[in-house]
């Protein structure tokens, strides 16, 4: 099962040749005629810039600590066959938001708990419908981006297909594979101000008009936002605190 495909494109919404070309004008480039050095530059604060977008600073007065995007969440499908208990989760992953459904056989969900949990656990060698699962980072030299896996347990006896919500693919933007950040037109005012505060604070070492413009725009999409679609998420995911039986393990 995937997600349904997008038929339209939102032809209103900022992209990243838009971003270069506020940024380059902001710093007095012609953006029809940047050296490699600038390019390089500029890029550097269009990432910076969606990241800040993404993921807003708390430090903003009016910002809830645990505000989270509508558009940040996407469902995800995973088959899981019997005898695997371990699963890549892929580039772009963030972490599970929530618990785990067993798409096949409704029943309790799957909460996340602590991987040494899992490893105890699996030391009875049981097999059966997965009950918890744990997301570890991959270790990785620093040569590619780090990965997670999923681990669960007890090991599947037959398939099964997982359903969850996890954190959108952020990757860098480009002018080619992907031009369009997250978000839409609606946010394209919002996103630019937060590439030219970045451009600001770091080009001009100053916390200046666009930086007070994009606090103040960022304040007002937060509340439209929650208005249309989004929800105040807690700490999901976090193992402490977590309201599950463990009992049900029969350790």
């Amino acid at each position: 099962m995937s997600s349904p495909e997008i038929v339209d494109l939102d032809t209103s919404g900022v992209d990243y040749g838009d971003l270069v070309k506020s940024v380059a004008t902001f710093l007095g480039y012609d953006p029809a005629n940047l050296t490699d050095g600038q390019k390089s530059q500029i890029d550097g604060y269009v990432q910076s810039g969606v990241r800040n977008f993404y993921y807003p600073p708390k430090t903003i007065e009016g910002i809830d600590e645990h505000f989270e995007w509508s558009f940040i969440r996407r469902p995800t499908w995973l088959p899981v066959s019997a005898g695997a208990d371990s699963y890549p989760l892929g580039y772009g992953f963030g972490r599970v938001a929530g618990q785990i459904e067993v798409v096949d056989d409704p029943g309790p969900t799957i909460p996340i708990i602590p991987y040494a949990d899992i490893v105890r656990f699996r030391a009875r060698g049981d097999r059966g419908r997965p009950r918890f699962a744990a997301v570890v980072a991959c270790r990785t030299d620093g040569s590619r981006t780090q990965t997670k896996m999923l681990h669960l347990y007890p090991m599947p006896d037959r398939d099964y297909t997982l359903h969850f919500m996890c954190d959108a693919d952020t990757g860098k933007l480009d002018a080619e594979d992907r031009p369009y950040p997250l978000g839409g037109s609606m946010f394209a005012e919002l996103i630019t101000e937060s590439c030219l505060a970045v451009a600001e604070q770091r080009a001009n070492d100053e916390e200046g008009l666009h930086t007070k413009k994009f606090a103040e725009l960022l304040v007002s999409m937060i509340a439209r936002d929650r208005k249309s679609s989004a929800q105040n998420f807690g700490d999901i995911g976090d193992p402490e605190g977590r309201d599950f039986d463990f009992g049900n393990c029969h350790h």
